[in-house]
């Protein structure tokens, strides 16, 4: 039997000296010879000196404190929509009556729904993808913008109640609701 020109059965010994890999001798410590690909050698060599890049900011003892760009307009209680009058409303499953256009959930990666997940409440950004694949036995239902039991205070209607950078996957058979 073959497969791409390679015998796989008898023989084999020929064909495999035909189309091996260039290999040289890398000797890593004096006592130790091994024969390696240069693939290999490459790997090997950029794992040990990776570290060592780290090691100077950590022997002298300074590190550097990095924090992100604020959001445009700072982080707030509401941004209009048609804001609560001071605080939030009590939590509760009454009618909507207030509009909060702010983000409320981000997730600077993926966001995975699992296992009983039930809502976001609020405009819910991910930078990365949403995949949902809840447990089975459980609410086939993800809300997103309108929490069933919350505040009550959504996103504007027509506005994006759930925005991703990558792609959005429900499971089969579940449902994801923004509305």
């Amino acid at each position: 039997m073959t497969a791409g020109g390679v015998s796989l059965g008898r023989g084999m010994t020929r064909q495999r000296e035909e189309l091996r890999f260039p290999v040289f001798r890398f000797c890593l410590f004096p006592t130790v010879a091994r024969t390696i690909r240069p693939r290999t050698v490459g790997a090997l060599l950029l794992a040990a000196a990776l570290p060592m890049t780290a090691l100077p900011a950590y022997a002298v003892g300074t590190a550097t404190v990095r924090t992100a760009k604020p959001l445009p307009g700072g982080l707030g209680p509401c941004v209009p929509g048609s804001c609560p009058p001071g605080a939030y409303p009590p939590i509760g499953n009454g009618a909507i009556t207030y509009r909060d256009d702010a983000v409320n959930v981000y997730v600077g990666g993926d966001f995975a729904v699992r296992e009983r997940a039930a809502e976001a409440e609020g405009r819910v950004v991910v930078l990365g993808s949403f995949d949902q694949n809840k447990a089975a036995g459980v609410s086939s239902i993800y809300n997103v913008g309108e929490a069933g039991v919350g505040s009550r205070v959504t996103p504007s209607v027509g506005s994006d109640w759930l925005t991703t950078g990558g792609d959005i996957t429900i499971a089969s058979g579940q449902r994801l609701l923004a509305e």
